[in-house]
């Protein structure tokens, strides 16, 4: 009877959520013509064969934000639509400096509406 009571116990306690996956996440920094820095922003990329999409982004502000190594991945922070603290876990990291935006040009191929997004 103690072992039924403690195993409904344990699956009504709060749990924190798992992390969404995505293969990657990009750390990008965009530039104007004249070579001052504009914005840096992480892009998360699920990766489709030769191809990759978009699946969401979001401004970089502070060094929190930055992914950070975990268990042989990169993790970061990301805002969850129920309000509270998340993480998204990714299998590669890649930087980019660019003088355009890559998560604006994705959405040539790809409307955002249709982006499958963080889960």
């Amino acid at each position: 009877m103690l072992s039924t009571i403690a195993a409904i116990l344990l699956c009504l306690s709060p749990q924190a959520p798992l992390p969404a996956r995505v293969d990657e996440v990009e750390l990008n920094h965009v530039y104007d013509c004249q070579g001052r820095m504009t914005f840096v922003q992480a892009i998360l990329w699920d990766h489709y064969g030769d191809r990759r999409e978009v699946v969401a982004w979001r401004i970089v502000q502070t060094a929190k934000d930055r992914p950070i190594p975990a268990r042989g991945e990169w993790s970061m922070p990301w805002p969850s639509e129920a309000g509270g603290p998340s993480r998204v876990r990714a299998q590669w990291l890649s930087r980019s400096w660019t003088q355009y935006d890559p998560e604006m040009q994705d959405r040539r191929r790809v409307p955002v509406d249709a982006r499958r997004g963080v889960r």
